[in-house]
């Protein structure tokens, strides 16, 4: 979105390490070659990838694992991945909800968590692991989150 990117590029004009670039997440390989990837990030030294929200957006199984394991397997030992994927362990509520979605105009794949978890077996888990983020309460205090939409 380019007013997205013209936005970001604003509130990031004085602060050197950090930047906002224009690439397809399922291109990693144009991400890592990016000037502003290069000079910002030590890929000698553990980093951490942030993947929230994403991948569910990429309906095709080979590019969201691209996009997932793109930059994650050009990091070295002690890096980090985080990620969320919307997943469901019924195939009836995985096809509602990209019916869903897509009758909202957006690219969209729930998957099964094991096909998500597919993609990571050879990263050793940090507490609390892959698992359901409505089951992961760090803050004892925060309210509970409210039911989700009745197709998921």
């Amino acid at each position: 979105d380019p007013i997205v990117l013209a936005h970001g590029r604003a509130l990031l004009a004085e602060d050197a390490s950090t930047t906002v670039i224009t690439a397809d997440i399922t291109d990693p390989e144009a991400i890592l070659a990016a000037e502003e990837t290069r000079t910002r990030l030590d890929f000698s030294r553990p980093i951490a990838v942030l993947l929230f929200s994403i991948p569910h957006c990429i309906p095709d199984d080979d590019a969201a694992r691209r996009a997932v394991r793109g930059c994650l397997d050009h990091t070295v030992s002690g890096s980090y991945l985080a990620l969320s994927h919307i997943v469901a362990d019924d195939a009836e509520v995985r096809a509602a909800a990209n019916q869903f979605v897509a009758e909202l105009g957006m690219p969209w794949k729930t998957r099964a968590p094991e096909e998500v978890a597919g993609w990571l077996t050879d990263l050793e888990p940090v507490d609390p692991g892959l698992g359901d983020i409505t089951r992961w309460r760090p803050d004892p205090n925060q309210p509970p989150l409210p039911d989700p939409h009745p197709i998921c």
